[in-house]
Formats: structure tokens, sequence, C-alpha cells
């Protein structure tokens, strides 16, 4: 007769290895005659086709401008940014000035071409 699981020791279940514990999983499966199946094959989605971006925007502190001289312009600005110091409490709050000056180009996608693939996307998605 085969061995079962719940016969061995307490220090015998300890000392079992990871290839010995699915010998005695296979061996409650086949007393139960339970019929093992294969994982169910599922193709991976094909990933949605966007046509390239060509959609430029340039971007400093948190906002995107059309054109670069509105951003660089904007950038010379003494901005600021509401901060808070975690360790104290995230109640009190203060203003911090944005210290990177840096304007960065943004490339997307139209708001056009994206509606246009909107059902693939979220297919692909889910």
């Amino acid at each position: 007769m085969i061995k079962q699981a719940d016969t061995l020791s307490q220090e015998e279940l300890v000392a079992l290895t990871p290839g010995q514990v699915l010998h005695y999983i296979d061996v409650e499966i086949a007393l139960d005659k339970i019929i093992p199946v294969e994982p169910p094959t599922v193709d991976p989605p094909t990933p949605v086709e966007m046509p390239e971006a060509l959609d430029v925007g340039y971007q400093f502190g948190g906002l995107i401008f059309r054109n670069k001289e509105d951003a660089d312009l904007v950038s010379q600005m003494k901005l600021c940014k509401e901060s808070y110091d975690y360790t104290i409490s995230y109640d009190n709050r203060y203003l911090e000035v944005l210290e990177d000056r840096t304007v960065t180009q943004v490339v997307h996608n139209t708001k056009i071409e994206v509606q246009a693939a909107a059902a693939e996307l979220v297919v692909f998605k889910e």
C-alpha cells in the first residue's frame, strides 16, 4: 500500500523536500480518483498597433505646452509646488520652490488616433 502524508510524523513532514511534497500531492490526487487535466492554453493578446506618435509638446512643472517658447518662458518664472514632510504630518503643507528648470519634449498620439483604437485597447488591457 502507498504511504499517505497523513501517516507521517510531524518530524517527517518537516523534513520533506519540495519533490517529495509534490509526490504526496500526486498520491492524494490518485487515491481520490481525480483525473488531472492540463491547464487551458490561451494565446496572448496581440498588442494594438498604434501609429507613430507625432503630436509634440513641451513639458515643464507638470504642464505641457504646445510651443517651446511658452515652456521656456514659464520655466524662467519662480514656480512653487505644494509639499509636506511625511515624518511630521501629511496635513501641514508648505510651498517649495521648483529647482529643476528643465523643459522636456514629449510626444503622444492624437486624441483621434487613441479613440479610433479604443475598442482594441480595452480588449488588450482586459
